[in-house]
């Protein structure tokens, strides 16, 4: 399977700014309520569909997630540990 997605720079863009309802501190605490550790990144990325979208990296004790908040809706809509 391929994802197709854009990755811009920063919130700001208008290509992430025009749909955003979400910001960054609330995606933020979505994310930490599920997978609770330090966020050590942070991308901005545009889906084929669209939307914008903030993609955490998660660290707690050895395990390391890869969380995606939709940032027009604050859902949870990717996950993936690596170890």
């Amino acid at each position: 399977m391929y994802e197709i997605e854009q990755e811009v720079e920063r919130p700001t863009d208008p290509l992430f700014s025009q749909r955003m309802k979400i910001i960054e501190a609330q995606a933020r605490d979505y994310a930490l309520r599920l997978y609770v550790g330090e966020i050590r990144a942070v991308e901005y990325e545009i889906e084929s569909s669209g939307d914008p979208t903030y993609k955490f990296d998660i660290v707690d004790e050895g395990h390391r997630f890869k969380i995606e908040v939709n940032a027009i809706t604050g859902k949870v809509i990717e996950v993936h540990v690596e170890d």
